[in-house]
C-alpha cells in the first residue's frame, strides 16, 4: 500500500503496536472482572472499552487508502474521544471515595457535550459544525487524516480539557490521602496520565504535527504505566476506598500492629479515644504509644481469636470495650501483623446490670407471690371444704323438706276427698298451693346453687341446639340454624338458657311454627339471635320477664338464664315485635366466642 511516496511499512508497524496496546488493555479489562464491590470499577471498565475502541480504530487505518473509509473510522473513533475524559473523571471521583456520583442529579449534564458531538458527526447536515474539509496529509512518515474544526469542535476540546484537569486534581488528592504502598501505584497512574495530557496539549498548542500526535508511543507508555499500577501495586483495589469510606467513619476503634508490635495504622475513633496523635503513633512501638494503658498492652500481647474486655477511664466515666484480635497473613500463611477492633459495649453492660437488678427484684416478688399463692390455696382449700359441707347440708335439708312437704301434700289430698264444706275445700287448696310453691322454690335454690359452680367452658351452640330439640316436643315447629362452627365461652349450664328460650316459645308463643337461630357479628363482638313467629312479648314486659318470680308459671327460667350468662359477661334482652314473635339477643363480647377454632380471641 502506498500513499504518495510513503511506504506502507510504518503504517503496518504502527498498526501492530496499536494491536499490542489493544491486547494490554483487554488483559486489564479481563482482570477488572475480579474486583467486587468497588464503585470505581464499572466506569473504569467502560473507560477501558473506549480505549480499546480507539486503538482498534487506529490499527485499521493501515488496511485502507480510501478517504471515505478513513472518515468513517474517524467518526467511529469519536465515540471514544468524546466520552473518554468524562469517564476518566468519574473513575477518579469514585475511587477517591466521595459521594456516589451516580446518585447526583447533575451527573447527566456531564454527557451533554459528548452526546451532541456524536450526533453532529453522524448528521450530514450538521457535521460541519464539528469538522469539515477532510484530506490526506502525507508529509510525515505516516499519512494522516486532516480536517478543520467547526465551532462545536472547539466546545468539545474545551470540555475535554475541563474534565481532564478535574481528573488530575482528584488523582493528586488521592495521592496525598493514601498510605505509602498505595501512593506508589497512584504515582504510576499520575505519570501515565500526565504524559498523555502533555502530549495532547502539545498537539493542541501546535507544537507537534498531526502525524507525530498519532504515533502510538504515548498511548503505549500510558497503558504500560497503568498496567504496572494495577497489577503490581493494586492501585485500583478496593482497600484504599474501604479505608476512606469505612475505617475513617466507623465508631468502632481500629488498630493495626506489625509482628514486632509497632503501630501500622489507627482510625480517628481510636486516636480520639486514647488521646493519640495519628502521625506520631504510626511506626511507634505499642509500649510507647499506650504507655498510659498497661492493661491494654497486655491484651495486645495475648493470642488472637478470643474476645477480651477492656475498661477505658475518661474522667469520671468508664467506657467498656470488647476487643477482637485477628492475624493478618500473606498467601503463604506468614503473619504480617494483627488487626484489633474495639467495640463500645458500655451501654450494653449498663443494660445487663439493670437487667440483673430487675431479675433480683423479680425473684423477690416471685417469692412473695409464691407465698401468697400458697396461702391463697390454703384459704381456697378451706373454702372449698366449707362449700362442700354447705352443699351437702343444703342437699340434705332440701331432701328432708321435700319429703315432709310431700307427706303434707299426701294428707291434704286425702283430706280433700272427705271435705264437703266449700270454705274448708278452699283452704285445703290454698294449703296445697303453698306447699307446691315451697317445692318450686327448693328446686330453684338447687338450680341457682349450681350456677357458677364449675369453670366456664367452650360450648358448641349447634350441639346444644340439637340436644335441646331432642328433649322437647318440636315436631310441628320448623327449626332453622346454620352455626355448626360457632362456639361461645360460658357456664356449663348454658344449655338451660337455650332450653328456656325453646320452652318459652312452646308455652307462650301460642302459634309458633318456625324458630330461627343465627349469629350477627359486629366488630369484635357478636350476638346470638333466637327468633320465633309466635305472639311475641308486650313492650311493658320486655324487661320484667327477666325478674325473679315474674311469669305465668314459676318465673324462674329467664331469670336463671340471665344469671347463667352473666357469669362470663354475656347479656340477654328481648327485642321482638309484639304480635310478630319474640326475639332474644344474647350479646357476646370480644374474646368469648370463636369460629372454627381459627379465629380466636383471648379471654379478657
Amino acid at each position: 500500500m502506498v500513499f504518495g511516496s510513503q511506504p506502507d511499512f510504518f503504517l503496518i508497524t504502527f498498526s501492530l503496536i496499536y494491536l499490542i496496546i489493544t491486547a494490554i488493555l483487554s488483559l486489564i479489562l479481563i482482570w477488572s472482572r475480579n474486583v467486587r464491590n468497588n464503585p470505581a470499577i464499572l466506569p473504569f471498565q467502560i473507560l477501558l472499552v473506549l480505549f480499546i475502541i480507539a486503538t482498534v480504530i487506529l490499527s485499521l487505518f493501515s488496511f485502507t487508502n480510501s478517504l471515505d473509509t478513513w472518515i468513517l473510522l474517524e467518526k467511529i473513533g469519536y465515540f471514544s474521544y468524546a466520552y473518554a475524559s468524562v469517564f476518566f473523571f468519574i473513575v477518579t471521583w469514585q475511587y477517591i471515595g466521595y459521594k456516589d456520583i451516580w446518585r447526583c442529579k447533575l451527573t447527566p449534564l456531564m454527557f451533554i457535550v459528548p452526546s451532541i458531538t456524536i450526533l453532529l458527526l453522524w448528521m450530514p447536515g450538521y457535521q460541519s459544525l464539528m469538522m469539515s474539509n477532510f484530506y490526506f496529509d502525507t508529509s510525515g512518515i505516516v499519512p494522516t487524516l486532516v480536517y478543520q474544526y467547526g465551532i462545536w469542535g472547539y466546545v468539545h476540546t474545551i470540555n475535554n480539557v475541563i474534565f481532564m484537569f478535574g481528573s488530575l486534581v482528584l488523582l493528586v488528592i488521592s495521592f496525598y490521602s493514601h498510605t505509602d504502598t498505595r501512593k506508589k501505584g497512584i504515582q504510576y497512574l499520575l505519570a501515565g496520565f500526565i504524559i498523555f495530557c502533555i502530549w495532547n496539549m502539545l498537539y493542541t498548542a501546535g507544537f507537534i504535527p498531526l502525524w507525530v500526535f498519532n504515533l502510538p508511543f504515548p498511548l503505549l507508555l500510558f497503558s504500560i504505566l497503568m498496567s504496572i499500577a494495577i497489577f503490581r501495586y493494586n492501585a485500583l483495589d478496593f482497600l484504599p476506598m474501604a479505608r476512606n469510606l469505612v475505617l475513617e467513619q466507623i465508631s468502632d476503634l481500629f488498630l493495626i500492629i506489625s509482628v514486632d508490635n509497632r503501630v501500622i495504622d489507627i482510625n480517628p475513633s481510636m486516636a480520639q479515644a486514647f488521646d493519640l496523635n495519628h502521625r506520631s503513633s504510626i511506626g511507634a512501638h505499642i509500649s510507647d504509644v499506650f504507655s498510659n494503658y498497661p492493661d491494654f498492652i497486655s491484651i495486645l500481647s495475648e493470642s488472637d481469636g478470643n474476645v477480651s474486655f477492656f475498661s477505658l477511664k475518661k474522667g469520671e466515666l468508664a467506657l467498656i470495650y470488647a476487643i477482637k484480635k485477628s492475624t493478618i497473613s500473606d498467601k503463604e500463611g506468614n503473619a504480617l501483623g494483627n488487626v484489633l477492633i474495639l467495640h463500645d459495649i458500655t451501654e450494653l453492660e449498663h443494660a445487663l446490670d439493670m437487667l440483673e437488678k430487675s431479675n433480683t427484684e423479680l425473684q423477690l416478688i416471685n417469692t412473695k407471690l409464691q407465698d401468697e399463692i400458697t396461702e391463697r390455696k390454703k384459704v381456697e382449700g378451706a373454702l372449698h371444704l366449707t362449700m362442700k359441707k354447705l352443699t351437702l347440708l343444703n342437699s340434705m335439708t332440701r331432701h328432708d323438706i321435700r319429703n315432709q312437704l310431700r307427706t303434707i301434700l299426701g294428707f291434704l289430698y286425702f283430706d280433700k276427698k272427705e271435705l264437703t264444706d266449700p270454705e274448708q275445700i278452699r283452704r285445703n287448696q290454698m294449703e296445697n298451693n303453698a306447699c307446691l310453691s315451697i317445692l318450686n322454690h327448693i328446686e330453684f335454690a338447687q338450680l341457682y346453687q349450681d350456677v357458677g359452680k364449675y369453670e366456664p367452658i367452650w360450648n358448641s351452640v349447634s350441639e346444644i341446639i340439637d340436644k335441646v330439640i331432642g328433649q322437647l316436643n318440636l315436631s310441628e315447629i320448623k327449626i332453622i340454624h346454620d352455626i355448626s362452627d360457632f362456639e361461645l365461652f360460658a357456664d356449663p349450664m348454658f344449655e338451660k338458657v337455650l332450653y328456656t328460650c325453646f320452652d318459652n316459645s312452646i308455652k307462650h308463643g301460642e302459634r309458633v311454627t318456625e324458630i330461627k337461630i343465627w349469629v350477627d357479628t359486629h366488630s369484635d363482638s357478636c350476638s346470638l339471635m333466637y327468633c320465633d313467629n309466635g305472639v311475641g312479648i308486650q313492650e311493658d314486659e320486655k324487661e320484667v320477664i327477666f325478674n325473679h318470680g315474674y311469669g305465668k308459671n314459676t318465673g324462674i327460667g329467664l331469670f336463671l338464664a340471665k344469671e347463667i350468662l352473666a357469669i362470663t359477661k354475656l347479656t340477654i334482652k328481648e327485642t321482638g315485635e309484639p304480635g310478630k314473635g319474640s326475639r332474644f339477643e344474647i350479646e357476646i363480647p370480644a374474646g368469648f366466642w370463636r369460629i372454627n377454632f381459627s379465629t380466636q380471641h383471648n379471654i379478657s
